[in-house]
């Protein structure tokens, strides 16, 4: 994770090709190329149609928005293959929660790291919580649970974790992927009860 992310004062291109505005930022001094697509503009920051000068427009009454969105993006490692970040319609929102002890833990942090590694850039908002639950008895030790929400439609996946599940990596990748699976087929059927 980049520990300094910077956006130089330059003007942002347009990019005729694919209908949006490139702008640069510097992630440990290294350069990232942003793209906030025409669509994202028009749907959230107002851009009245597709120009160039709209988009410009649009980009500079938002500038600080999007640059905070852009920076969530370099911060969570979702780069494409060519180091840049495609800002759309869909762009992640995450909002997440750490109870107490959890919050340095750095089992819980590496777990993390892997759940946003796989809900990627595109899931819209969604939130995730990570909590302890202690054991029934003192010779029980508490475990962590980590549950993803969709607030869009109100559907909470969760799972828990033992201490000796930390060891494991590939397991809990695949159990995480899992939970975020679950996530994504209560989202399609939600899609496929609206459209009839």
């Amino acid at each position: 994770m980049p520990k300094d992310i910077q956006f130089p004062e330059v003007e942002p291109r347009y990019v005729f090709e694919r209908d949006c505005l490139g702008f640069q930022a510097l992630a440990d001094g290294k350069p990232v190329e942003c793209m906030v697509t025409g669509e994202l503009f028009m749907t959230r920051f107002r851009a009245r149609d597709m120009s160039e000068d709209s988009l410009r427009q649009a980009y500079r009454e938002h500038q600080s928005e999007i640059q905070s969105i852009a920076r969530d993006h370099i911060e969570n490692g979702w780069l494409d293959e060519d180091g840049r970040v495609f800002l759309t319609t869909r762009f992640t929102r995450l909002s997440v929660t750490f109870s107490e002890p959890l919050a340095s833990d750095p089992h819980v942090a590496a777990a993390h790291r892997m759940l946003t590694d796989i809900i990627g850039p595109n899931a819209g908002a969604v939130t995730v919580t990570w909590t302890c639950f202690a054991g029934v008895n003192v010779q029980e030790r508490p475990s962590v649970h980590v549950s993803v929400i969709d607030p869009a439609i109100s559907r909470q996946r969760s799972i828990a974790f033992q201490s000796k599940d930390w060891a494991d990596t590939t397991t809990m990748r695949l159990r995480l992927a899992s939970l975020w699976g679950a996530l994504l087929q209560a989202q399609s059927r939600n899609l496929l009860l609206k459209s009839g």
